[in-house]
């Protein structure tokens, strides 16, 4: 992926006559969030860099001064989603709760997120399988710290017998990713405010697989058989 490449013909960026360009940095951003309308509203396979050129005003080989191939634009919009997860992931934890107090947060904040930025939202959402190669491995690194941190959560919430033990870790971990994933499409047209969706997520979550000791008996959860581990 580059930053900018020097000596880049004259002929296509320099057509542009956007004092922008002598901005890489911003314009890169600007070519990335246009490659993410057109990736949401066409898929990544159907969308093409000319597409993407038109969107912005610019001749198609002005966006090579910038990227390399459609990949990596798609990479980029995946890592900005994987950033925010991730960074979030660090923050719980560090942070002084129990494992159900960090499922609640990661469930409200990572639905507020989500739902503020729906065009890149969805793009990670449909278009994740679309990445190949290295840019597919480290992404799948990522998303794969963000599952074992969350169905973690749910074994040390069984562990200090907060969370009911018919509970399938695997499953809650799929209920909750799945969740939370999609919250973008649920804005009802801006009536839904994004804090209400994820506190209400977050509720139905932990209503679903907490029970006291003192209530509990054995299989009044099991209805399904254990799911295979994650991995």
């Amino acid at each position: 992926m580059k930053a900018g490449k020097a000596g880049v013909g004259t002929s296509s960026a320099g057509k542009v006559g956007d004092e922008g360009w002598s901005r890489p940095r911003r314009r890169r951003q600007e070519l990335i969030d246009a490659a993410a309308v057109i990736f949401s509203d066409k898929g990544y396979d159907a969308a093409s860099i000319q597409e993407i050129a038109d969107a912005l005003g610019i001749l198609k080989g002005s966006v090579y001064y910038y990227i390399d191939s459609k990949q990596d634009l798609l990479f980029e919009i995946i890592s900005e989603r994987q950033d925010h997860t991730d960074a979030l992931v660090k923050e719980l934890r560090r942070a002084d709760l129990d494992p159900l107090g960090r499922l609640r947060a990661f469930i409200t904040e990572h639905v507020e997120d989500v739902m503020r930025d729906p065009v890149k939202s969805a793009v990670m959402c449909r278009d994740f399988e679309a990445l190949t190669g290295e840019r597919r491995a480290a992404a799948l690194k990522l998303l794969d710290r963000r599952n074992r941190f969350l169905r973690q959560q749910v074994v040390d919430g069984q562990g200090a017998g907060i969370v009911c033990p018919d509970v399938d870790p695997n499953l809650a971990l799929r209920a909750v990713t799945g969740m939370v994933s999609w919250a973008w499409q649920w804005s009802g047209g801006g009536r839904l405010k994004p804090a209400l969706v994820g506190n209400a997520l977050s509720d139905m979550v932990l209503a679903g697989i907490t029970c006291h000791p003192r209530h509990h008996s054995a299989g009044h959860r099991a209805l399904i058989g254990a799911l295979p581990a994650y991995g």
